[in-house]
């Protein structure tokens, strides 16, 4: 039950920055287009229960200005385990006539840690506002299901991320 009351979570945030990002007419010239390359960095910081950070590092070419895939990188260190991940992700973009770029993926990992290994997969949805053509700040609401019971140390989880990311065009 916990795992589809965060899935209908995840659902609601991408129905609605889908709805508040769909193009009426031209699109921004500062979004991406087809051929654009985006490095990320985002992550997210806890402190209660427990003490922990998660940084990420990605990168993913736009094959259309809406479809993006990519591989990614991720550490994660708590009071119990540091777990490494690596993934590859799909997102799906909506552009429109805003600088702002709101976005919807799912993504699959591989992670390692403490002699533990799993497989993770899940859903995220968020916006990339664009201050210029090569650089923007992201925020994601992301949803993260392991496979087994032996996850590396961590449970299955939510996360509200921040990051920065840069466009190479």
């Amino acid at each position: 039950m916990r795992f589809l009351s965060k899935l209908a979570l995840v659902a609601l945030l991408a129905l609605g920055t889908a709805a508040s990002g769909q193009a009426q007419g031209l699109i921004n010239p500062l979004l991406p287009v087809r051929g654009t390359r985006e490095i990320e960095f985002r992550g997210n910081f806890q402190f209660e229960p427990v003490d922990l950070f998660n940084v990420r590092l990605s990168y993913g070419p736009f094959l259309s200005e809406r479809i993006q895939v990519g591989g990614s990188l991720d550490y994660a260190h708590s009071d119990d385990a540091d777990t490494s991940t690596i993934g590859a992700f799909v997102n799906y973009h909506f552009p429109g006539t805003s600088a702002t770029l709101p976005f919807v993926g799912a993504f699959l990992g591989f992670s390692t840690g403490d002699g533990d290994e799993s497989t993770s997969y899940g859903l995220q949805g968020g916006v990339k506002h664009f201050l210029n053509s090569s650089v923007a700040v992201t925020g994601a609401l992301v949803y993260r299901q392991f496979a087994d019971d032996t996850s590396a140390g961590e449970d299955n989880d939510v996360r509200l991320q921040f990051g920065l990311a840069v466009y190479l065009r």
